[in-house]
């Protein structure tokens, strides 16, 4: 299956549409934060996909991987495809990440961050190898909506995961 991309930015690049006169990709994904309007959404075939640094449901929103470690809840990754609403699309895949060696928010951030991309590779993969993933059953309905971590909150965090290093042996 041969799939054609549209890369979002700032270029004054139409989106495709029938109104653009620009056939759909197939599919898309975003590198981006933001929320896109339905009729960006509807224009790929497949669908948009998004990989997400927490897991869905319950941890929606931005700096979801530092909010799930704060709380003490288990960190890790999601992809879904888009809709309308702020991560509550379909959920194709889902991964737990061990944070147990990471010792401040950057390692935190870096080992999701590579966990989710690796998950969004197997689910082009996937849709190259001409299977979408069925949607999994949601685990619980959406969870609250988490904003950016305030900075006195990120310190705290930042002190657990630091305390780590001093009680570990090197």
């Amino acid at each position: 299956m041969a799939l054609r991309f549209w890369k979002p930015g700032r270029s004054k690049a139409p989106a495709p549409s029938p109104q653009s006169g620009l056939s759909a990709p197939t599919s898309a994904f975003t590198p981006v934060p933001g929320l896109l309007r339905r009729p960006l959404i509807d224009a790929f075939r497949l669908g948009v996909l998004n990989a997400h640094m927490g897991l869905l449901p319950a941890y929606r929103g931005m700096n979801v991987a530092e909010w799930a470690a704060l709380e003490g809840a288990t960190v890790g990754c999601t992809v879904h495809l888009i809709d309308a609403g702020i991560d509550t699309g379909p959920i194709l895949a889902t991964q737990r990440v061990d944070t147990a060696g990471c010792r401040s928010v950057a390692a935190l951030r870096d080992i999701v961050d590579r966990a989710q991309l690796a998950l969004l590779g197997d689910i082009v993969c996937s849709i190259v190898s001409g299977k979408l993933p069925e949607p999994l059953k949601a685990a619980g309905p959406p969870g609250p909506q988490y904003f950016r971590m305030h900075q006195d909150l990120a310190a705290i965090l930042e002190g657990r995961l630091g305390a780590r290093r001093a009680r570990s042996p090197e």
